[in-house]
């Protein structure tokens, strides 16, 4: 009870190759989410702080892999290869709803989707092949195919240009590589021209510095999951599709992400009580020229990513669909 009260009464703002020195540091800092308590990889420095460090201001308005198809095959995801059922109905999913003034400003886009699982830190969640999976195959009746892909060389104009749709599920280190100059700003181009990006759990774990154009994309970079694995409550934000369907308050087992360089200008849809009781921004939202970006931080645990469960089919999917304009 003491949670759920604290969030009524707390204020509510309307919001080259990496060197191998490069990436000791990264993991020795440990400030990556691509470590857990279930791996045994040390905690980082938030982890045993308070969970403060990273909230909003109260004032602020080339790598190798493989690429697969999904959504028509069946393959596990286990070789990198395109992974997905047919499609998993969606039941009594709710209706979704966009704001019609952003989806004017959204070009007719072919319902294609690159899910993106790129990891080059030392912990790789477990979760990753089974959301791409889950999320390919609630995608399918929806319309879209998916290419399921650890291709960096994906984030070129060349590349991007056939996605409506970029999902990148705990995708940390560094996804786009280092330096990621030119990538980020095929990525930066493809989103203002109206691309819609989604970044799930450790999307945001990456080494890029805070002040990063990509930290400003996603809209925070992780710092630390003080409590590792836990239980918390969490509340929804306003009536942004990716929350109205939630159960309130939303209680789940998670890593609950605290993040910094966070991006004042997204609206935030979802807190989650940190280790203090005091809300932390946890999934969000936010326009970029005639693109969208959708962030949750939530997604860590397997169970989570059932097709036809709460997550996915109340929380996830519709902050998809608001990115497409949908």
């Amino acid at each position: 009870m003491h949670q759920r009260r604290h969030f009524a009464l707390s204020s509510r703002p309307k919001l080259a190759p990496v060197s191998a020195l490069a990436l000791a540091l990264v993991l020795a800092s440990g400030t990556s989410a691509c470590t857990s308590a279930n791996s045994g990889a040390p905690a980082g420095p938030s982890d045993a702080g308070a969970a403060d460090t990273g909230r909003p201001p109260t004032s602020s308005t080339g790598g190798a892999g493989g690429a697969g198809t999904a959504g028509t095959g069946g393959q596990d995801l286990g070789q990198d290869a395109g992974g997905g059922a047919a499609g998993t109905p969606l039941g009594d999913a709710a209706p979704m709803t966009t704001d019609a003034a952003d989806a004017a400003t959204q070009p007719a886009r072919p319902g294609k989707a690159l899910i993106y699982i790129f990891s080059n830190l030392y912990f790789r969640h477990p979760s990753i092949e089974t959301a791409a999976n889950a999320l390919a195959a609630v995608l399918a009746p929806l319309g879209f195919t998916s290419d399921i892909s650890k291709d960096q060389a994906k984030f070129s104009t060349a590349g991007l240009a056939e996605y409506s749709l970029v999902i990148m599920i705990g995708s940390c280190g560094t996804p786009l590589g280092m330096p990621e100059t030119e990538s980020v700003a095929a990525l930066d181009a493809w989103l203002k021209a109206g691309g819609g990006l989604v970044g799930i759990h450790a999307a945001s774990a990456v080494a890029y510095p805070p002040s990063s154009r990509f930290v400003a994309i996603m809209g925070g970079r992780f710092v630390g999951h003080p409590g590792n694995l836990r239980q918390s409550v969490c509340m929804s934000k306003g009536s942004h599709p990716s929350v109205v369907n939630l159960p309130v308050p939303y209680t789940l087992r998670d890593e609950i992400y605290v993040h910094d360089g966070y991006n004042p200008t997204n609206q935030v849809d979802l807190e989650c009580a940190g280790v203090d009781g005091a809300p932390l921004p946890i999934a969000w939202h936010r326009t970029e020229g005639m693109g969208r970006v959708f962030y949750s931080a939530l997604g860590h645990e397997l169970d989570t990513w059932k097709p036809d469960g709460i997550h996915v089919k109340n929380h996830i999917l519709p902050g998809i669909l608001w990115a497409v304009g949908r």
